[in-house]
């Protein structure tokens, strides 16, 4: 999430070598599902006040 978080356009192939670097090793549909879900959750804590 911190990656998506520092560089939100990143591409899910750049993710999937940012995380193999940290010895993450994930294929790039994997990194577009991590990164989508990332942003979901970004989103929600940014929108607004929470209860």
């Amino acid at each position: 999430m911190a990656i998506v978080r520092a560089q939100p356009d990143v591409t899910a192939a750049t993710l999937a070598d940012t995380l193999l670097a940290a010895g993450f090793p994930v294929s790039v549909r994997t990194a577009q599902r991590i990164r989508g879900d990332a942003r979901e959750l970004l989103a929600a804590t940014t929108d607004g006040p929470v209860p």
